[in-house]
C-alpha cells in the first residue's frame, strides 16, 4: 500500500508540475500525452519522400520566451512565420505555385516553449504537405528527408 501511494503521489506531482493555469478557460491546463515533453516531431511529404523535423529543446536557448496565460503577444507575428516558412517551402519543393498555405498553429512544446506550426498543402498531388516548425525567433526549420536522415547517422538503421 505504501509503494502504491508513492507511485500515486509521484504521478500527481508529475502532473500538477506539467500544468500551467489557463485563465481563459479558468482552469487549469494540462498537456495532452507526449506535449509535457521537451521535444516534438513534424512529418511531411514532399514529392512522395517522407520528411521529418525534431525539434527539441536546445533549439529554443536564442528563443524568446511568451507566456500566454499572461495575454502577451507572440513574439512572432502570423505573418512573420509564414514569410519565414515560405523560404522553406522555396527552397524544398520545384515549383511554389503549386502549393498552398493550409494552415498555421501554436503548439506548445515541453512546459515553457511554443513554435508556430506552418503548413502547405500540394494543389497537383494531393497526399503531399509540407510542415514547417517556425520558431518564436523566426527561425524556420528545414524538414530532412528520411534517406538524408539515414545518411546523416540520425535515425537507426534497418
Amino acid at each position: 500500500m505504501k509503494i502504491l501511494g508513492a507511485v500515486l503521489a509521484t504521478i500527481l506531482t508529475v502532473a500538477l508540475t506539467a500544468a500551467t493555469n489557463d485563465p481563459l478557460a479558468g482552469r487549469t491546463y494540462e498537456p495532452p500525452p507526449g506535449h509535457g515533453l521537451d521535444y516534438t516531431v513534424h512529418s511531411s511529404r514532399v514529392d512522395g519522400v517522407g520528411r521529418s523535423t525534431i525539434v527539441s529543446g536546445e533549439l529554443f536557448s536564442d528563443t524568446p520566451s511568451w507566456v500566454p496565460e499572461t495575454g502577451a503577444v507572440p513574439p512572432l507575428s502570423i505573418p512573420g512565420a509564414v514569410t519565414a516558412a515560405h523560404e522553406v517551402l522555396m527552397t524544398t519543393v520545384r515549383d511554389v505555385t503549386t502549393w498552398q498555405l493550409a494552415q498555421v498553429s501554436l503548439e506548445r512544446c515541453g512546459k515553457q516553449h511554443w513554435l508556430y506550426i506552418v503548413r502547405w498543402d500540394s494543389i497537383e498531388n494531393g497526399p503531399d504537405y509540407l510542415s514547417v516548425p517556425v520558431l518564436l525567433s523566426g527561425k524556420a526549420l528545414v524538414p530532412v528527408a528520411a534517406d538524408d536522415e539515414k545518411k546523416l547517422g540520425d535515425s537507426p538503421s534497418n
